[in-house]
């Protein structure tokens, strides 16, 4: 009899293979990528077992094979989505993810699918369906043969088991993605409620703010690229000279060999050197470089390249969006970064004397091949890297043909400064940078990961003749190594702005600067004051 009962229920925990395949396929992927041990298997092992118990426990056919098929498909989207995760990136989905995600417009969302939607992936993505309609249609058609016998206590105890298996899954829940996600969610929304409730001013929360302005007219403009890492420039010692322009202006260039960004996305790194406080909601949006300009009397101008608003709006459109006159580019279709160059060159022949011109690009953000027109088609030979295939090749190529084209772009900018002869400088750096099949094999920027290269940003500094005449005091030392954390000192060192909380112990041109030791942990960089023995 015994054996009797084991065979039935094994049967119906077998027959249930929309829930058991897509199990199998994690098992897998986290076997292979290694140390499995710390994957959340054993969350979803217990996942899957209470929603078989609990489905088995329910009488009539239709509710039980209609929440069999809500079940199981549910399960493999999650399981794939864990799965694909981990095939694309080599790590596992975090909180941070599902922010990103969040912040993502819909153009991003469709470039990173045509990016990473792989032949191997489709074909895992067709396994998890077609699993769940075998499964599906093998209990359907045996429901009654696996049903008619069984014991009666199983029945009662179905809600019992899965209810425990589910508390079972409490203290697993952080690696667990369903909870991840929901957590991640509240976390976001509540985030979001309170940005709400700021009331975010032109002027923000600075005081003291001191301008030591001349009768010259002031121009200073920075340029804030997109997934640009130094590593792929020329004029940083890549192999391939990438900036051609840039090179020609070198003897006119502070090039910073070692800064970098704490963060390796957008919305972390920008909103680190954007503000002065990074913490509290309130002091973080009023405290933006926009608002210290404002203050300071400039006319501040915002102009984009990228679409302001994601599923909400971004941290990024929050600080832009005191500036005093903003322009968005037309975004409705692929928009290369030279439809900046008019809005700028508008701005520049506006009336006031006294400007601030944040210019933000989209720079060599994937997909790559988008990034640059047809023209800059340079690069196409075999490129030098450790991982030898065709997608390797094919990525590192265009990446260097949009940080060519990206040369373009911020050597033209330098030239409509140069024109007006005005006290100016421009400021070229990028949020952060991307690893092309560097030290993985991928080409992407991921706050989980945080290569090298991911860090190391390009920082570049452009001075009119008429800037450096009346500014001697500056420090030009480009071995500092600096935090784009800091940028904020920096910024107002350079445009002779000081207000309540300036430090120019944190500007890489002050002769005050204290150098700060870094150190990747977790994906960002931390910084400890070096201390004299």
């Amino acid at each position: 009899m015994m054996k009797l009962f084991s065979s039935k229920v094994l049967k119906i925990f077998l027959s249930q293979g929309g829930l058991w395949v897509p199990f199998i396929s994690l098992f897998i992927t986290y076997l292979s990528f290694g140390d499995f041990t710390k994957r959340p298997l054993a969350a979803y092992f217990l996942c899957v077992l209470a929603i078989i118990l609990l489905n088995n426990s329910i009488r009539k056919k239709q509710l039980f094979l209609a929440f069999l098929l809500i079940a199981s498909f549910l399960f493999s989207i999650i399981a794939f989505f864990e799965a694909a995760h981990w095939f694309i990136f080599n790590n596992e989905i975090t909180e941070s993810t599902i922010h990103i995600v969040l912040e993502t417009t819909e153009g991003e969302s469709s470039e990173f699918v045509a990016t990473y939607l792989s032949p191997q992936l489709m074909i895992m993505a067709f396994l998890h369906l077609l699993s769940v309609i075998f499964g599906f249609l093998y209990t359907y058609r045996n429901y009654y043969v696996l049903q008619l016998d069984l014991n009666k206590r199983v029945k009662a105890y179905g809600v019992i088991g899965s209810i425990v298996c589910m508390l079972l899954i409490i203290p697993l829940k952080t690696h667990f993605l369903p909870t991840l996600a929901l957590d991640a969610f509240i976390i976001y929304k509540t985030n979001r409620a309170q940005l709400d409730k700021l009331t975010i001013t032109e002027h923000g929360a600075f005081k003291d703010v001191v301008h030591k302005a001349t009768d010259k007219n002031e121009i200073y403009v920075l340029i804030i690229g997109e997934s640009t890492t130094s590593h792929h420039m020329g004029i940083y010692g890549y192999y391939r000279n990438t900036t051609p322009l840039l090179e020609k202006r070198k003897p006119e260039l502070i090039i910073y060999e070692n800064v970098s960004t704490p963060f390796s996305n957008t919305k972390l790194s920008l909103g680190a050197a954007l503000s002065l406080h990074h913490d509290d909601l309130d002091k973080k949006y009023n405290s933006t470089l926009i608002q210290l300009f404002n203050k300071a009397g400039f006319t501040t101008y915002w102009i984009s390249n990228q679409k302001p608003i994601g599923v909400y709006e971004t941290s990024t459109r929050l600080i832009s969006k005191k500036s005093q006159k903003s322009v968005y580019t037309d975004m409705s279709e692929v928009m290369y970064d030279e439809q900046v160059l008019f809005p700028f060159k508008k701005a520049l022949q506006e009336n006031p004397k006294k400007k601030l011109i944040v210019i933000h690009l989209m720079g060599t953000h994937n997909m790559y091949l988008k990034r640059y027109p047809k023209k800059f088609d340079i690069f196409t030979s075999t490129p030098k890297t450790k991982f030898n295939h065709d997608l390797a090749y094919r990525s590192i190529n265009h990446y260097d043909n949009a940080v060519l084209y990206n040369d373009y772009i911020v050597n033209s900018i330098i030239s409509e400064v140069e024109k007006l002869k005005s006290k100016s400088y421009v400021l070229y750096f990028s949020d952060h940078g991307e690893d092309v099949y560097e030290t993985i094999n991928q080409a992407c920027h991921t706050q989980e990961i945080g290569t090298k290269p991911m860090h190391d940003i390009p920082f570049l500094l452009w001075f009119s003749k008429s800037y450096t005449g009346e500014n001697p005091d500056i420090i030009l030392d480009t071995a500092r190594k600096y935090s784009l954390e800091s940028l904020i000192h920096t910024v107002s060192n350079l445009s002779n702005v000081t207000f309540d909380g300036y430090n120019p112990d944190k500007s890489i041109i002050s002769p005050l600067f204290v150098e700060r030791k870094r150190t990747i942990s977790n994906g960002k960089y931390y910084e400890d004051v070096f201390t004299e023995e």
